[in-house]
């Protein structure tokens, strides 16, 4: 599980887009928004990782943004399997930096042994701790501009850039 959070932030953190996407149309810099395109690549490998245990890995990976006085909210989410996460998050105190930001990530698998009914009684939840990552390819970005990975929903003219 530990590889999975650790992919999952960091490919998220990277914030790549490919030459034809919104970036390159000049909506975000190259480099600084994720795609759905980008989020399915990430999600994919994410089940690769996985494999052979598991096809259904719960996979979550979030923007959360720090403000001026020090309130992390999540500006945008993706997930498989499982729900996102709430609005406000607690963050360790040493990523609560004013007007920062950072990617979180989750991932869990639901694991029952082969003899699971006869030593426990229900299947076991392996992983689910979250996992931080400073963005490493970001602009500026929204009212504080925050230094930030933008989220690009949708493509061509109905796409649309989240950030906060």
């Amino acid at each position: 599980m530990t590889q999975l959070n650790r992919a999952l932030v960091d490919l998220a953190a990277q914030g790549n887009l490919p030459p034809d996407s919104a970036a390159a149309s000049g909506s975000a810099p190259r480099g600084t928004a994720l795609s759905d395109a980008d989020v399915d690549t990430i999600f994919l490998v994410g089940q690769m990782i996985m494999a052979p245990f598991t096809t259904t890995p719960r996979m979550m990976f979030a923007s959360v943004t720090v403000d001026d006085k020090g309130v992390a909210k999540v500006c945008w989410s993706a997930q498989r399997n499982t729900t996102a996460p709430p609005t406000n998050v607690i963050l360790p105190a040493g990523l609560l930096l004013p007007k920062t930001s950072v990617i979180m990530a989750e991932a869990s698998h639901v694991y029952e042994p082969f003899l699971g009914k006869l030593v426990f009684k229900d299947a076991l939840t392996l992983g689910g701790d979250r996992i931080y990552m400073r963005p490493r390819m970001a602009a500026k970005a929204g009212a504080l501009s925050i230094e930030q990975v933008a989220r690009i929903q949708g493509t061509g003219s109905a796409a649309k850039t989240i950030v906060c």
